[in-house]
């Protein structure tokens, strides 16, 4: 929502402090949230023999796995930008503004089907 304001998208500080701060905390909180729970699930196999570890450890696999790609090109575009375009403050600006739309989206859709499933 902060990205996304029109407070934030007015003045050139606050686009910088977002993509020079938020965004790589973004990045890393969506790299070790899933890798935290191949860890967790790991753990729980091995050390404390629960039941039901098998099933967090291919969902935490595969939310991890699927998740490479998306964070690969926000890293890319936003964070790190490697290519002139992407060096822009606007291009970095709009990226991350889709990144997170489209990661809140997603959240949404995936919780929205597991409801239903239940």
């Amino acid at each position: 929502m902060i990205v996304l304001s029109e407070v934030f998208t007015t003045v050139k500080r606050h686009k910088e402090i977002s993509l020079n701060f938020i965004a790589p905390a973004v990045l890393w909180i969506h790299t070790l949230i899933p890798l935290g729970s191949i860890i967790g699930a790991l753990i729980a196999k091995y050390l404390l023999s629960a039941p039901g570890n098998r099933t967090a450890i291919d969902f935490s696999s595969g939310v991890f796995v699927y998740s490479l790609v998306p964070l690969f090109l926000f890293d890319v575009m936003v964070v790190f930008p490697r290519k002139k375009f992407f060096a822009n403050l606007e291009a970095r600006w709009r990226y991350f503004g889709l990144f997170m739309i489209a990661s809140g989206v997603l959240f949404q859709l995936v919780a929205a089907i597991i409801d239903v499933g239940y």
